[in-house]
């Protein structure tokens, strides 16, 4: 069912109904474990028979952490005709504070709706303020004397209704040219719906007019109308300020930001009164003006934490998502009419590839050096460059080859020809380009900003330089691209690709805001984080 690396320990989870009798032999054996080293526990410690006594719903709910092919935490749970009853959670105390519990209980949640149960020793701080974290809360107690812990009801996830938010502009620059098949892949686990903002759209560009007031209120009208629980506003702060103003005016809904990147400024960079001004705004929309901010990889949570002073419990962890199987169906097509350019890169044994906007932050400006220290190695590398910007006029027109920008499709073809796809940025966020190479086996070199160690997992050591380390990322990329890729090279990019693939990150990202509409921000949180810690493993170096 997934695998959570957490520090020098990598656990796998599976259900109770999959164990063999060695394993639930086990099992007994760290149930008495656990009530021998706890104060909190029954009086009696389960037997085999509490195990695998039939109950409604037992056999689906009941989850096990396994270590080296050993459990070391389970959950037992069963339903009941208003939700979930958690029978058990226990952990083995060499375990605790490992995540294992709240990785127990977020899974539980995921497969869940109505109101989830538990019942807890009075005395047992640790398991309150976890519980508490995760959304329960203290509803009496039992004629045993233990307190009676229970959720808000949860909506099925398929009744939840969201509204995806995105630029039109950012369609036509390819930026969000994913969305839309993103949003119908949610629409396969909730209720979801694509929202343009930008012309044409269901919403024109923000502007202070009359007529933009009256569109807005008919987007409101309407989205009270279709019963909207969540609204999600890719990175347009402004407008989901707005949209947040207007739940809290009687729509109802809550609002999720996505806001996964870097300060979009240079370090040292002297700001204008306006700039300064908005960017103080934006923090305190931030802060105050959303319900949750969706960031990820799980580094853009602490610096988010840093930069704009945000609480952990308002962040939510999400992903960019890739269609890996439909990426390398392009990659099949027929041959294309390319330009002399292109013509040229494809006659270099050492072919090196950049995709991005040609500006300072996605560092842009360092790539005629970094061709440079390549060429030390590999003299005859050529480096084509696919994408516009303010920079684009500097590169022209050697040492590098400019395309311009090109369309996305094309991008995808180019970059299965690459040896080797450079991200010399300053800054990023969820850099969905390395997703992209990554699906179509093509090896993808970065810095350690933002959020690309994260996404390269346990690959970083091979792809991830050390922050503006030239030498350490050519050195890497010569790596990557001086002979053909092995086969099981290529084949650990494609699955660590899958990860992100976009089924499982809708899928994920529908729970996660179905715990923002029932149980608020601190809940999600905590079941976004434990949810995808296997996609963003964490190491003690």
């Amino acid at each position: 069912m997934g695998t959570i690396p957490s520090g020098a320990h990598r656990y796998e989870l599976c259900r109770l109904t999959d164990l063999t009798d060695e394993s639930l032999g086990a099992l007994v054996e760290l149930e008495r474990l656990v009530h021998r080293e706890s104060a909190h526990y029954d009086d009696r410690p389960w037997d085999l028979e509490n195990f695998t006594r039939p109950l409604p719903g037992k056999q689906e709910l009941s989850l096990v952490v396994m270590e080296s092919g050993k459990p070391v935490g389970f959950l037992v749970a069963s339903s009941r005709p208003d939700g979930v009853h958690v029978n058990r959670v226990a952990v083995d105390p060499r375990h605790r504070g490992m995540g294992v519990a709240a990785w127990l209980i977020a899974r539980l949640f995921a497969q869940s709706s109505g109101t989830v149960t538990i019942n807890c020793d009075p005395g047992n701080q640790p398991a309150i303020a976890l519980y508490t974290r995760a959304g329960f809360r203290v509803r009496g107690t039992t004629p045993a004397g233990k307190l009676l812990l229970s959720t808000d009801p949860l909506i099925p996830v398929e009744k939840l209704c969201v509204w995806y938010v995105f630029t039109t502009a950012g369609m036509r620059s390819g930026h969000a040219a994913h969305v839309p098949g993103f949003v119908d892949t949610l629409s396969h686990t909730c209720r979801a719906t694509a929202v343009g903002y930008g012309d044409p759209a269901d919403l024109p560009p923000l502007r202070l007019s009359l007529d933009w007031v009256r569109a807005f209120l008919r987007l409101a009208a309407r989205a009270r109308r279709e019963g909207v629980d969540v609204v999600f506003v890719r990175i347009h702060w402004k407008l989901a300020a707005l949209l947040w103003m207007a739940g809290r005016m009687g729509g109802g809904w809550r609002v999720a930001l996505w806001s996964s990147g870097g300060v979009g400024v240079l370090s040292g960079t002297r700001l204008g009164l306006r700039a300064r001004a908005g960017r103080l705004v934006h923090r305190q929309v931030l802060r105050r003006m959303v319900d949750a901010v969706v960031t990820g990889p799980p580094r853009l949570i602490d610096q988010y934490a840093g930069r704009y002073g945000l609480g952990r419990d308002r962040m939510l962890l999400a992903c960019n998502d890739v269609n890996g199987k439909a990426l390398r169906t392009l990659t099949d097509g027929p041959e294309l009419a390319w330009g002399p350019v292109v013509r040229r890169w494809l006659k270099s044994p050492h072919r090196f590839l950049y995709v991005h906007s040609l500006d300072a932050i996605r560092g842009a400006d360092r790539l005629p050096r970094l061709l440079a220290e390549i060429r030390t190695d590999l003299p005859d590398a050529e480096l084509l460059v696919l994408g516009d910007g303010p920079l684009f006029s500097r590169l022209a027109p050697e040492p590098v080859l400019l395309a311009g920008r090109v369309p996305n499709d094309v991008v995808v073809r180019v970059m299965a020809q690459a040896g080797c796809l450079l991200v010399p940025s300053r800054q990023e966020g969820f850099p969905r380009v390395l997703v992209e190479a990554m699906a179509v086996g093509t090896p993808c070199v970065s810095f350690d900003v933002g959020g690309c160690a994260d996404v390269m997992g346990e690959l970083r050591d091979r792809y991830v330089a050390p922050d503006g380390d030239l030498e350490r990322m050519a050195e890497l990329a010569v790596a990557a691209a001086r002979a053909p890729l092995p086969e099981a090279a290529r084949t650990a990019l494609v699955q660590r690709a899958a990860v992100f693939d976009t089924e499982p990150v809708a899928s994920a990202l529908a729970v996660t805001l179905r715990s923002l509409r029932s149980q608020g921000a601190g809940p999600a949180a905590l079941l976004s984080r434990s949810l995808w810690r296997s996609a963003f493993p964490r190491r003690n170096d």
